[in-house]
């Protein structure tokens, strides 16, 4: 075994996370008016029963995906491919961009959750069958978001000159990209064998989305995920009344309005921006918002207008240039897809709660929307460090003031002595200054005077014992801020930050089966442990 799991956080400890994904994390409840159903998997028959009553793409989904691998091996397609033929088959999705060597951790942690969730569906329902899908993004246009990864404080990243969007770009850049982590890890054999794959799959590969689904299955070779690129001209077509839809009446703008007011009565602000209109106009090396001043419709940029009746044509004739925004994605995604279950972090909670309307208003079934699990790792000699110090990992999420605090009142007898005896003196004065209404007011209001000044003498002599204690244990403290900040790359949440590669160079796919297995239906925040 190669990671094991310490336990489990409190969600409503973590301050790094949004109000909004702490609530539907722990109330899902709440938001009944705004989801189908919880993420709970009592919940997977109704959520079946929906989907099998308006899902008509399974034909057209399989013919698809067979053209996206036709650089496969044909049994081993048959293989994964096979159980979406059935119509008792229904998928567990996720999706994410198409970012450098995988990204960060919260990508793996994703994908994992949603391979454990198709399994964990399987074993509950067996008359079903639940396949985990990755619904990549390919059409994002935001590079500059996903050309980069930090490897042990480093950062590499893949440098291009092509615009437009990033699944269409060519793998140019890519092989020095590849270069600077192999430099990373000249003293690990192992590591360097990994890389070499991945730089035999880049060698394989026509353009990026080919490179990432070649990579995306490296990665997970032994599991039956299933990639999905949406830019996709044969899967396409099937939006093409969506699209038009979007365009000539503003769909999503305003059948969003009354999910949108649900989520401000409960005190949330939206998580993503309702345009207008939510498509991007895409050609080779470009992409671009399409908008309209009421007569005429136009890119951005105004290099490509039409009139109502040529956009019309535009979207039938060449659907494949038409591409969804982040709000407009999940229809398409929902329309193409046998979902019951979507896996995702807290923004694409938020969002999605925005769409709950929309969905309602197209007669499209909403999939149960279960949080990913989010997690630290810790290696052994961090938590090695942090038991020496007498700090325990349930710890981490204090802020770095109170951390100290904890270990100073674990370790000064005299502190400690000193806060009990500022407790029990203020619960004394407190008790004789009610007392003391008896005789006057006048004697009261004095004796409350004196009381004040004297617990601010108290509390000046707690604090010169803590400076002083804290002048004695300097170099522990020292020690805990940068456990702290080791944990908490640049104040923010660990898997936001740290790739999941360098863990998989280092371990190979131990790594990737060890976080399928953690994960399960109750699974939320959790503390794991590198045992090696």
């Amino acid at each position: 075994m190669l990671i094991k799991k310490l336990g489990e956080f409190q969600i409503e400890d973590i301050d790094e996370l949004k109000s909004l994904d702490k609530h539907y994390w722990n109330k899902p409840s709440d938001f009944k008016d705004l989801i189908q159903g919880e993420p709970d998997m009592k919940y997977l028959p109704s959520q079946i029963e929906i989907k099998s009553k308006s899902y008509h793409c399974r034909t057209l989904l399989i013919n698809v995906l067979r053209r996206q691998y036709a650089s496969f091996d044909p049994d081993w397609v048959d293989s994964i491919l096979q159980p979406l033929a059935s119509e008792r088959c229904f998928a567990i999705t996720c999706a994410h961009q198409a970012n450098l060597l995988g990204g960060p951790l919260y990508w793996w942690y994703k994908i994992a959750h949603t391979i454990a969730l198709a399994r964990e569906a399987t074993r509950l329902f067996p008359d079903y069958q639940f396949v985990p899908i990755y619904y990549c993004g390919s059409e994002d246009h935001d590079f500059e978001e996903v050309s980069s990864v930090n490897l042990f404080g480093k950062r590499i990243s893949w440098r291009s000159s092509e615009e437009g969007s990033v699944g269409r770009m060519s793998v140019e850049g890519l092989q020095a990209a590849i270069s600077e982590v192999k430099s990373l890890f000249m003293n690990d054999p192992e590591g360097i064998l990994r890389v070499d794959e991945i730089d035999k799959l880049l060698t394989n590969s026509a353009d990026y989305i080919s490179f990432y689904r070649n990579l995306v299955h490296y990665f997970f070779r032994e599991t039956p995920l299933i990639f999905f690129n949406p830019d996709d001209e044969q899967a396409k077509s099937a939006f093409t009344e969506y699209v038009n839809r979007e365009l000539q009446d503003q769909m999503i703008f305003h059948q969003s309005q009354e999910s949108v007011a649900l989520l401000n009565s409960m005190g949330y602000q939206p998580q993503a921006h309702i345009r207008v209109l939510n498509q991007f106009y895409c050609k080779e090396h470009y992409r671009n918002g399409i908008y309209s001043d009421g007569h005429q419709f136009h890119t951005k940029d105004q290099k490509y207008q039409w009139s109502p009746e040529e956009i019309k044509e535009e979207i039938y004739t060449h659907p494949a240039r038409f591409s969804p925004n982040v709000v407009m994605r999940p229809l398409y995604q929902e329309l193409l897809l046998p979902t019951v279950v979507f896996v995702g972090g807290g923004a694409e909670m938020a969002y999605w709660l925005q769409l709950k309307s929309v969905f309602d208003a197209q007669g499209s079934p909403y999939p149960i929307l279960w949080r990913r699990f989010s997690a630290i790792i810790f290696s052994s000699g961090i938590l090695d460090k942090m038991l020496k110090l007498g700090v325990q990992w349930d710890k981490a999420f204090l802020k770095i003031h109170l951390l100290q605090q904890y270990y100073l009142e674990g370790h000064s007898s005299i502190l400690q002595r000193v806060q009990d005896t500022q407790v029990q003196l203020k619960k004394f004065l407190k008790e004789h200054h009610d007392q003391a209404g008896k005789f006057s007011p006048t004697f009261q209001q004095s004796l409350s005077a004196d009381l004040t000044r004297l617990e601010q003498q108290i509390d000046k002599i707690s604090q010169r014992i803590l400076k002083e204690e804290k002048l004695q244990h300097e170099s522990d403290l020292t020690k805990i801020l940068k456990i702290k900040e080791s944990l908490f790359p640049d104040g923010g949440l660990q898997e936001r930050s740290e790739s999941g590669i360098q863990y998989f160079l280092r371990y190979g796919h131990e790594f990737v089966e060890n976080l399928i297995s953690i994960a399960n239906h109750e699974t939320r925040f959790i503390a794991l442990q590198i045992l090696r």
